[in-house]
């Protein structure tokens, strides 16, 4: 598995759908930064549970 793509949140904000595309064409996660500190992780929503417990991991 890849590692996650790293956007801060004001990118996610300013680019959401350039963002999300390739996020669901190669289901790579996208973690969101806030002040240079994780907040959040964006997922696409047909993982396997399998995979979303190795994403879990990775954090």
């Amino acid at each position: 598995m890849k590692a996650p793509t790293v956007k801060p949140v004001t990118e996610i904000k300013r680019h959401a759908t350039e963002i999300i595309a390739p996020l669901q064409a190669d289901h790579v996660p996208v973690l969101i930064t806030e002040h240079g500190r994780s907040a959040a992780v964006l997922l696409v929503h047909v993982l396997r549970s399998e995979r979303l417990l190795r994403v879990d991991r990775l954090f």
